[in-house]
């Protein structure tokens, strides 16, 4: 993981999706959590 980058958010996302990639980052293949079970990880959070 690349530290120290900002994530651009230049649009309203769901609120899941920062816990998404941290499943992902964790070797949880996760694809949404709740009631949002397609919602994604962060775009660009492996970049």
């Amino acid at each position: 993981m690349n530290v120290g980058q900002y994530i651009h958010n230049t649009t309203a996302q769901s609120s899941n999706k920062p816990l998404t990639s941290v499943m992902n980052a964790l070797g949880h293949a996760a694809t949404g959590i709740g009631i949002e079970p397609t919602c994604g990880p962060l775009p660009g959070f492996f970049a």
